[in-house]
């Protein structure tokens, strides 16, 4: 028997664009940025169908110890139609878009398909959901009908595991915001680091950072930065942890989609009067 592999993709789909097209300076394709509020969506969703079975804690660990990226990248949408379709081994796709030509294209594929991605869309009429009906919920649901379509694909797939799996899931609890400060590119990753273990979204209007005092910012850089070293609190008992340097679990976005932990070399002295440099090691966006 053959088991589906658990983690689940989250594929931004683009329209085509030739080299040229790319924006200056940092080379972003045109298409990517109409979907720019969109990255962050991962970071409130299971990166498996195993994450959301074990306690708050375990999935905290996992993090650190580098084992539960998410997985994500921005795909051609011509390259996603042609090479890119769901597989029974690996069937858990999530597909965003937002340009109404790629959406459509799509959908178009996606009715095609026997094992179906999850098509998440800015743009309504196309059979998809809005980026504000993605719910937990609904993601296990997709999971467990991905399952069942698969194993109509390859009948010597396991799927039990997985099924039983995705009937324990125990969605984070949700708590108040532990940072003023948000809303820029200094406090961001961290807000999606916090974020993801059940934080809300901090709403204050007198810590949005716009236009704001140096001193705010550099009070948004150390607090954020506090709260998310706090964390390590939780799971510095673990005996790996003892053994090897404390990386704190922050969200990094890069186009090959991983998840990653910045901070010092291992055996390197961890600069405990500077909270800004570890600031600056935290908040990396690579």
């Amino acid at each position: 028997m053959v088991m589906p592999h658990p983690e689940i993709f989250y594929i931004y789909a683009l329209k085509a664009w030739k080299p040229y097209e790319v924006t200056p300076f940092q080379g972003f394709a045109p298409g990517l940025i109409p979907l720019a509020h969109l990255l962050a969506h991962p970071a409130f969703l299971p990166r498996d169908i195993v994450q959301l079975t074990m306690p708050p804690d375990n999935q905290l660990a996992r993090r650190r110890a580098g084992m539960a990226h998410w997985i994500w990248s921005p795909v051609d949408v011509e390259t996603l139609i042609r090479k890119r379709k769901p597989m029974p081994a690996a069937p858990f796709m999530v597909v965003f878009t937002g340009d109404e030509a790629v959406a459509r294209a799509v959908s178009k594929w996606r009715n095609t398909l026997t094992l179906k991605p999850l098509h998440i869309s800015m743009v309504e009429g196309v059979g998809a959901l809005l980026p504000g009906e993605i719910t937990v919920e609904r993601i296990r649901q997709f999971c467990k009908v991905a399952l069942r379509q698969a194993k109509s694909l390859h009948r010597r797939l396991d799927i039990d595991e997985s099924l039983a799996a995705l009937d324990n899931w125990t969605p984070l609890k949700s708590r108040p915001s532990s940072i003023l400060y948000h809303g820029h590119n200094v406090t961001v990753a961290n807000e999606l680091t916090l974020r993801s273990v059940g934080e809300d979204a901090p709403s204050d209007p007198q810590g949005h950072l716009n236009a704001s005092s140096h001193e705010s910012y550099v009070s948004g850089i150390t607090e954020s930065t506090e709260a998310v070293l706090k964390l390590q609190e939780a799971v510095a008992d673990r005996a790996a942890f003892q053994r090897n340097c404390n990386y704190p679990p922050t969200w990094t976005s890069t186009h090959t989609a991983r998840t990653g932990w910045s901070g010092w070399p291992h055996g390197a002295k961890r600069p405990v009067d500077s909270i800004r440099r570890a600031g600056r090691r935290s908040l990396m966006i690579s």
